[in-house]
């Protein structure tokens, strides 16, 4: 089957710094098919197709133009943030990052024609500032969405991209007592808040199941309580230590903040 001509075997290759001589002498496809195969000339086998997503560390969907690319993605986060639709938070988790990390908000940058015509320094300042989203699984997650899928796909991007945002910021403004929170009761306070969704719970569980599910969480407060004492207490976090953090967990390619 063709692949329409949207491939990103150029776009990879220089990207990548590779010369066309590069890519023959590590991939054993020759500089002429190769180019080719850019040019939507001829078309590779799937065989071929699976070889250079593995050369490139990519999906084959990916690498066929199937799935949205990192600006597809910043093109469809720029329109939720000058009007949002599918995530009614998206400005403020937006705003709320480039907050921490002391960058003006976009629209004090750009004008909302700037913003709505994605020009080249609205793409510069996503480029600049977001690329630490793909480094996320919810980010990654982004860049295999399929554009033929006609169901809620603008939709689960948004909220993969604002997720993952929301998630970094909390890292970047973690303290050892949000840590032992989240260590000690995170996962109660999570089920409690959504397993079974906590407003049919309270209405529609059974007391034996309410009272169970309440003890756990009061449990896990409590021993949060118990340890607070013995933690630092709470220092003031600065833009500038966000930004460490933030450096440290893109120079690990997203393993660590520390």
């Amino acid at each position: 089957m063709l692949v329409k001509n949207n491939n990103r075997l150029k776009e990879l290759r220089v990207n990548r710094g590779y010369t066309l001589d590069d890519i023959e002498s590590k991939t054993g496809i020759k500089r002429g098919t190769y180019s080719n195969y850019e040019n939507h000339n001829t078309e590779p086998k799937l065989e071929t197709w699976q070889k250079l997503a593995k050369f490139y560390g990519v999906s084959v969907s990916y690498l066929q133009g199937n799935t949205f690319s990192k600006i597809d993605i910043y093109k469809v986060v720029c329109n939720e943030y000058i009007t949002p639709i599918h995530d009614p938070f998206f400005e403020y988790i937006i705003e709320w990052h480039l907050h921490i990390m002391e960058i003006k908000d976009l629209k004090e940058l750009f004008s909302i024609n700037e913003l709505r015509k994605f020009t080249k320094n609205v793409q510069n300042f996503f480029e600049t500032n977001f690329q630490f989203v793909f480094l996320t699984e919810l980010g990654k997650k982004c860049l295999t969405i399929e554009k033929s899928r006609e169901k809620d796909v603008l939709s689960e991007i948004c909220v993969n991209f604002s997720e993952a945002i929301r998630k970094v910021d909390e890292k970047l403004l973690s303290t050892p007592i949000s840590e032992a929170f989240d260590k000690e009761v995170g996962d109660k306070l999570a089920r409690f808040n959504k397993d079974k969704d906590q407003h049919n719970m309270l209405r529609e569980a059974d007391k034996k199941y309410i009272i169970r599910v309440t003890q756990d969480l009061a449990v896990a407060l409590y021993g949060f309580s118990e340890k607070i004492s013995d933690l630092p207490e709470n220092s003031e976090i600065t833009s500038n230590k966000a930004r460490k953090r933030l450096k440290k967990f893109v120079d690990s390619g997203g393993k660590s903040f520390e």
